[in-house]
Parts: C-alpha cells; structure tokens; sequence
C-alpha cells in the first residue's frame, strides 16, 4: 500500500494544469459539501432533536434535483462543456441563505444548491472521465482528493459550529464552492461539442438497468447513514466532535482506500466491484443499527462508499463512447437524484420510523439493485455471444 501511495505523490508531481485545477475543483467542492453536511445534521439535531421524517425529506433534496445532470451533460456533450461549469455559481445564494432562514427552508435550499453544483459536475468530471479515457487509476486520484475535502470541510465546519454556531459554516462553504467553480473554469481544458442528441438518447438507454441499480444503493446508503447520523451525534456528545467522527474519519479511511479501490477495479472489473458493494452494504447495516459506542464508530468508518463511487463511476463510462463522457457523469448524478426520491417516497411511510426499520428498508432496496446489476449482466452477456461475427 505505501509502494502504491508512493507512486500516486510521484504521479501528482507531473499532472497538467487542466488536471492540478480539477483536483483543486474535487476538493473545494468535497469540502463544501462536507462543511454543510455536518453543520445541517447539527442544527436539526438541536432543533429539532431526532426528526428522522425530516432527515429523510432533506436527504431526499439533496439528492432529487440531480435529475437534471443527465440532461446537463448531455447537453455539455452536444455544445461544449467548459461553459457548463459557471451554472454551479447559480447554487452560491442558497449557501449563503442557510445561514439566516428558518429551519425548515433548509431542504428547499439544499435542493437548489445542489441542482446547480451538479449541473457543473457533468462539465468537469465528464471532461475528466474523457481526457483520462475512463482510466480507474486516474479517477481514483481525482475521487481520493473528494474524500480529502470532505473530511477536512468536516473538521472545520465541527470547530466553527463549536466556536460561532451552525449557521455560520453555511458562509464559509459559500466562499469555497465559488473558489472551486472558479478554479474549474478558468482551468478546464474545453471538450464536447458535436454530438448528435441521438447519440444521447441511445447512450442513455443503453445504462438504464445501471442506472437504477446504482441508484438503489445509493438509497439504501443515503438513507441508512443519514437517520444513523442522529445515532451518532448522540455517540459524540459534542457538535466538534461529531465533525470528527461524521466527516474526518471516513475522510481518512476513504483517501487511504481509493488507490486500492483503483487497482481493485481495473483487476476486478466495475461489474464484479459493485457487486461486491450491495453484499458488503448487506452486511454492514443492519450491525450499524444493533450496535453503539465504539464497535459503531468502526462500521461507520468502514470504506464502502469509494467502492461504490468509483465502481459505478466507471462502469457507467465503459459503457459509454469518449464523445458522451459528460452524459456519463450526468447519468452517475442522475442515480443520486434517483435514489434520493426513493429516500423521500420512504420518509412519508413508517419506514423511518426507527434505525431499525430503516435497516430493513434499505436491505430491500439493495435486494432490488442486485437484482436489476443481473438483469444488466446477463443481458451484456447475451449481446456478446450473439455479436454477429465479421469475416474477412
């Protein structure tokens, strides 16, 4: 493993501008998005204690609004994809709203922070996913700097809630998601352009099984970590802490593990890897509910999602030409928006009504994905045995 994170420093020393401004973009954003998450689980834990109903509403908007990255990167593949990325600059006021409305605007505004944050992602990872040519290695480089600022925006947005309240995170990650649109712009390297809507429309059929499989399982995990998140705010006693545990910890097992995850892909395959995501999920949820205390903490820490992330990721790009590479990522971010209107139709039956229940509900969720990743498979195994053979 050092040999290997040894080899990622000596990579980094040679990387392109285009490259040094995505990786800044990857951690900017992380740290955005980590900073909010800790700073609005807090704020509903001390508002409005263990509302499991809300949290799976603000789940559900964080992740719904996503439907629109299929669209937007088909779009940035069809006219360009460096104009796609000032569109995240429309997501800044709602940052900077949280930190003075009520509460319960909370879901409203994070539903359109992340609408336009991910209307940029098709323009930068889909340029990214295209230019490395859907390299797993690569994209582990790129996703291991996404866990790093998560991780890092945890810890900061624990010590200014400590220091100045929750409400005062919401500024500072306003200030870091312009720094990152920014930085992805005026380094972007162009691309896209050229292709026919056609091409899109058949692209997209083509990774719908995917589609909804990864989608399912990133329901069952969205919705388990986020009712588990009350759990585990109780666990840590303090708002500090709690960014330690929510954010720094999983930051640090997650940019140990991606370059592993990296190898393991290209030697496994994208396929077999997500697979072997739902069965660890399978395993790990429904002890993350039973247990508490330490042994909790562990499995919380447990590195599933880099697996899932970078599984999916390039499972859905090989599966796509380098012309529609920004579909690609639209179609990753549309399983977000996806499984985040399964985390709301949820929140409205007693599903959630405890860890326990929603340990059960996302078991079925995960039961359904590995049943559409099979469908998925065995149908591309049909296509390849009855490839018509061209001689000559």
């Amino acid at each position: 493993m050092c040999g290997r994170l040894l080899t990622y420093v000596t990579f980094l020393r040679r990387v392109e501008g285009w490259e040094a401004g995505f990786y800044v973009y990857r951690f900017l954003t992380a740290l955005t998005y980590g900073m909010y998450l800790v700073a609005s689980r807090d704020l509903v834990k001390v508002t409005l204690g263990n509302a499991y109903g809300f949290i799976g509403a603000l789940v559900a908007a964080e992740n719904i609004p996503a439907i629109v990255s299929v669209f937007v990167g088909g779009a940035a593949d069809i006219l360009g994809r460096r104009r796609v990325v000032l569109v995240g600059l429309l997501g800044v006021p709602a940052l900077v709203l949280m930190s003075f409305t009520p509460i319960q605007a909370l879901p409203v505004l994070a539903g359109a922070y992340v609408t336009f944050w991910t209307a940029a992602i098709t323009a930068v990872t889909g340029a990214f996913l295209d230019r490395t040519k859907s390299s797993s290695k690569r994209y582990s480089i790129y996703a291991m700097f996404g866990s790093a600022g998560w991780g890092v925006g945890g810890v900061i947005a624990g010590a200014i809630s400590q220091a100045r309240g929750d409400r005062a995170v919401f500024l500072v990650a306003a200030a870091a998601f312009t720094a990152a649109l920014l930085a992805a712009y005026f380094k972007h390297p162009g691309g896209g352009g050229g292709v026919r809507f056609g091409e899109v429309l058949s692209g997209a059929r083509k990774v719908l099984l995917p589609l909804l499989a990864i989608a399912l399982t990133i329901a069952a995990a969205d919705m388990f970590y986020g009712v588990f998140s009350l759990k585990l705010r109780s666990i840590a006693g303090s708002a500090e802490l709690f960014g330690v545990l929510y954010a720094a910890l999983p930051s640090v097992t997650g940019v140990l593990i991606r370059p592993l995850a990296g190898y393991a892909i290209e030697f496994f395959g994208p396929l077999k890897s997500f697979a072997a995501v739902i069965a660890s999920y399978v395993t790990i949820l429904p002890a993350m509910a039973v247990l508490t205390g330490l042994p909790a903490i562990m499995l919380w820490a447990v590195p599933v999602w880099p697996f899932l992330d970078q599984s999916s990721t390039i499972m859905i790009s090989r599966s796509l030409p380098r012309r529609l590479q920004s579909l690609a990522a639209g179609v990753i971010t549309t399983a977000y928006s996806v499984g985040g209107a399964a985390v709301l139709v949820t929140s409205l039956t007693p599903a959630l009504r405890s860890l326990w229940s929603a340990a059960l509900t996302s078991l079925a969720m995960l039961a359904c994905s590995a049943a559409f990743i099979t469908a998925h498979a065995l149908r591309s195994r049909h296509k390849r045995l009855h490839r018509p053979v061209v001689e000559g």
